[in-house]
């Protein structure tokens, strides 16, 4: 006699002898049948991530007596994208606003809790398998180009030898709070310990305006397409020109346009690798998407063990 039942959200499947004899969520109860020692059991637990995903573990035995089966499910490695934008020695003026002292805590606990700290230029290497993933693994990036990435997080993360990508909105440079062109090219040419740039510098667009929500603004679709391109060419020809750079992302403009087909097409158009959105979540490597990449705003009062609830599933 063989009883199979799961617990939570876990739900059980069995084949025997290649016939499908069981297949009930544990929540409507458990089942039972009788079966000869010796024959094929197939035995399928699953259980669904907070992202819809299932996991599942199989086994497969020829069972010659009572058996006490126990499904173990491995967890993937994940990856979080952490969303910053301005540091500041004094108290924050706004949610988007971090002090020095929390940002070098954050860097703190991202050492501490070994996780791998990557590169938005890994990602295609990720996926390619010409790099691998063998933990957690996490990115930082800042939005919009505030003066106080280059003078407050820079020599941080310079401290702490940890990488991290800047997205400008280019049309903003030298203008007051925000960096000057010359600190651009310095933070993009400072060497990594194996001497690769440790600083890459993204699009946050030309003039930040709302990408997708600006399409009715104008009069023909041509109009519009036109303003994409402009928008999002421009501002990789400035970053290219400046630091000599061209594996370049895009961040979108208040988060607005992800999974937009127009977006994402000119972007590849004009030689994109990837979109980085805010759609809050992590994402395996299996199932990274370039041009729809979820990331974690950290804000004036976020606390940075936040994205255990990300990576722990």
């Amino acid at each position: 006699m063989l009883n199979i039942q799961g617990t939570g959200n876990s739900a059980a499947a069995l084949e025997y002898n290649g016939n499908l004899s069981y297949a009930k969520s544990t929540k409507k109860g458990k089942g039972s049948f009788d079966f000869n020692t010796g024959d094929n059991l197939v035995m399928k637990g699953y259980m669904t991530d907070r992202a819809g995903s299932v996991i599942s573990d199989t086994i497969y035995d020829t069972p010659t007596e009572s058996t006490l089966y126990t499904f173990g499910f491995l967890k993937q490695n994940r990856i979080v994208i952490l969303m910053y934008h301005k540091i500041t020695d004094d108290a924050p003026l706004n949610e988007y606003e971090r002090t020095s002292v929390e940002f070098e805590n954050d860097l703190i606990y991202l050492r501490d809790h070994n996780y791998q700290i990557l590169s938005m230029d890994d990602l295609p290497l990720l996926r390619s398998g010409e790099l691998k993933l063998i933990s957690d693994g996490v990115i930082i990036t800042f939005d919009d180009g505030y003066e106080s990435n280059f003078t407050r997080a820079f020599p941080l993360l310079t401290t702490y030898n940890m990488p991290a990508t800047f997205f400008l909105t280019t049309e903003w440079m030298e203008s007051a709070d925000y960096m000057t062109w010359s600190q651009v090219w310095q933070m993009s040419g400072f060497p990594g310990p194996e001497g690769q740039n440790m600083f890459k510098m993204g699009s946050h667009s030309s003039s930040h305006p709302f990408l997708e929500k600006s399409a009715p603004d104008f009069a023909t679709r041509a109009d519009y397409l036109n303003f994409l391109n402009t928008e999002l060419g421009d501002s990789k020809n400035w970053i290219t020109d400046i630091t000599g750079q061209t594996s370049i992302f895009l961040s979108l403009p208040f988060g607005d346009g992800a999974n937009n087909q127009d977006i994402i097409n000119t972007a590849v158009e004009n030689g994109y690798l990837g979109i980085r959105t805010s759609i809050w979540n992590s994402f395996t490597v299996e199932k990274m998407n370039l041009f729809v990449l979820p990331s974690i705003p950290v804000l004036s009062d976020s606390s940075i063990d936040i994205i255990e609830n990300y990576l722990n599933y």
